[in-house]
């Protein structure tokens, strides 16, 4: 029985990656090709293995500790968009992280997405007394405690 939610972020908290800043000049040294043109967060080279993406440990260890217990439904959420499934999912599976019930990429803001989507989550599992999220970005913190108050 699901008591709990656990949600993560992808990009900056379970997973860092590197900004635009630092993505492209290395993205551009490693394939020695221009970086293409486009929203940075929405391409896939923004996702390449072969950039400085690293691990944050304290994330996944709570990661684990989420996906072992059977009372907890574990879910990455990021803002990332679904084109992108396969890059994250290779990265997850590289760093032998494929282990959350479910995960969700975002349509449109990805605000907005994951406000949704936490409310389907909650109405689909209506014994949850618990929603916990790990996400590095502090202009959402305010949202989803509102939205806690909403549940």
């Amino acid at each position: 029985m699901i008591k709990s939610i656990h949600i993560y972020d992808f990009d900056d908290t379970l997973m860092n990656t590197p900004r635009p800043e630092v993505g492209v000049p290395a993205w551009e040294k490693i394939t020695g090709q221009k970086f293409p043109q486009g929203q940075y967060w929405e391409l896939p080279e923004s996702l390449d293995a072969r950039l400085d993406i690293t691990l944050n440990f304290d994330v996944v260890a709570a990661a684990e500790q989420s996906t072992s217990d059977p009372n907890v439904l574990s879910v990455l959420m990021t803002g990332r968009r679904e084109h992108l499934r396969q890059a994250i999912m290779n990265l997850l599976e590289m760093h032998d992280l494929l282990l959350f019930d479910n995960y969700y990429l975002a349509s449109g803001d990805t605000l907005t997405y994951k406000q949704n989507k936490i409310r389907e989550l909650f109405d689909k599992h209506p014994r949850v007394n618990e929603i916990v999220i790990w996400d590095d970005r502090d202009e959402h913190w305010l949202p989803f405690e509102q939205l806690s108050y909403e549940l």
